[in-house]
């Protein structure tokens, strides 16, 4: 058996869940990702290797329609 948590972002208020990919220039990848991370909206920050520095997972409340 694997038991897996799983978030419900919309018991929480929020709408959607975008996921970021982020290319450095000029600055330490480890130092963005620490900014990043102090952002409230900001619910997950990796730093990973490859075409981008940072993968990041931002969630976001949906204004309301009408």
């Amino acid at each position: 058996m694997r038991v897996v948590a799983v978030s419900d972002f919309s018991a929480h208020g929020y709408n959607f869940l975008i996921q970021v990919a982020v290319e450095v220039d000029g600055r330490p990848a480890s130092e963005v990702a620490m900014d990043l991370a102090k952002l409230p909206e900001v619910f997950a920050v990796h730093q990973v290797t490859g075409r981008y520095d940072i993968d990041m997972h931002q969630v976001r409340i949906a204004a309301p329609i009408g």
